[in-house]
């Protein structure tokens, strides 16, 4: 959203109430200092600002939802599925099949080839990271300590993320009829 502030991002997750706090702590995100200094044109417009739902000033925003919940008429740019089971139910089958259909996204090669595909990307100077963020310090940490270290999964989810912004978008044009 911060590159685009008409985006409309839609987060699904396995219960309402997980959904209501990554709202929530989406909300925080984007009223922290460091993020309204970096993408100044993202700003949620007086009167529609709710809980699990907001509108920016430009039109884009965010709709939170748990899975079965109410989406009908809903749409979004970005589709975001978080946790779309709960974890005793994640084994199950019957459960898995209840999920609207999610794409798969296998990994290539191994974690450390994936960051080193990216660091172009790091070392021009193209990925900007807040200098005030309360888990800038077990950030940092663990990308020092890359490859060696006793954690990576930051560094990697980054990595993957960094490979997916840099790819072509794909759009689709889709028209409506009216019946």
């Amino acid at each position: 959203m911060g590159q685009d502030p008409k985006r409309r991002i839609l987060a699904v997750s396995y219960a309402e109430a997980l959904s209501e706090k990554l709202a929530l702590d989406y909300l925080k995100l984007i009223e922290a200092p460091w993020y309204r200094d970096a993408f100044p044109l993202v700003r949620i417009a007086k009167g529609k600002a709710a809980r699990a739902d907001f509108e920016t000033t430009r039109g884009g925003g965010r709709f939170s939802a748990s899975i079965g919940g109410a989406l009908t008429g809903r749409g979004g740019d970005i589709i975001i599925m978080d946790d779309p089971h709960r974890p005793e139910d994640a084994a199950s089958d019957v459960k898995r099949q209840q999920c609207p259909e999610i794409r798969e996204i296998i990994p290539k090669d191994d974690k450390a080839t994936r960051m080193l595909s990216v660091t172009g990307l790091i070392e021009g100077g193209r990925i900007a990271v807040p200098s005030d963020a309360p888990w800038l310090a077990d950030f940092h940490r663990e990308i020092i300590h890359f490859p060696n270290g006793k954690y990576d999964d930051q560094v990697d989810s980054v990595s993957q993320f960094l490979k997916w912004l840099a790819e072509p978008r794909h759009v689709t044009k889709m028209v409506r009829f009216k019946l």
